[in-house]
């Protein structure tokens, strides 16, 4: 159990909530790497869902020119970079 110094404490021995956000001298290394993790992990979210959305415009694209009779293969290979 935690002490009882001037008023109730909690089970970690803070007066309130605000104090276990405290770092003291580290709270901008603490709050910067929570920060860039939150960044890391919202990236990898968004990343792969714009890459489906093209990746499912390409396929449309293409299945496009080829129901249509295209037979001219540059038209294929727009999006494509050159070697």
């Amino acid at each position: 159990m935690s002490k009882k110094v001037n008023g109730y404490r909690n089970y970690l021995g803070q007066k309130n909530n605000m104090e276990a956000l405290d770092f003291g001298k580290y709270n901008f290394y603490i709050w910067a790497s929570y920060g860039l993790t939150f960044l890391v992990l919202i990236w990898n979210i968004v990343i792969p869902m714009l890459e489906k959305k093209k990746l499912i415009k390409d396929i449309k694209r293409r299945n496009y020119l080829n129901n249509n009779g295209s037979n001219n293969p540059d038209l294929d290979n727009m999006n494509e970079k050159p070697q």
